[in-house]
């Protein structure tokens, strides 16, 4: 196994701009996003994601089968379609 790490942008639409070891990003519902790493990916402890927009929080539930959700909400807690980053560190 190598040290590596999954990253991603991510559209508000789901559609990755642009990627390294993510397979694809479903966008599930409003503000409902599942990141999918590559199958030889395996990620770790450290997920991050930073969403663009102001008033805008990101919540991470990582999955055991190498998908993440990422959930984004506004001010008041309702959820909310918005752009992020995505980065975690893993094995390949």
């Amino acid at each position: 196994m190598t040290a590596s790490f999954a990253s991603a942008l991510v559209g508000s639409d789901g559609n990755l701009t642009s990627s390294q070891h993510v397979a694809s990003c479903d966008h599930t519902g409003t503000g409902s996003y599942m990141v999918n790493y590559d199958s030889n990916f395996s990620a770790v402890t450290g997920a991050q994601a930073t969403v663009w927009g102001d008033g805008l929080t990101v919540g991470l539930n990582i999955f055991a089968e190498n998908t993440c959700q990422v959930s984004i909400q506004d001010a008041n807690g309702n959820p909310k379609d918005a752009g992020f980053s995505f980065f975690v560190p893993g094995t390949t």
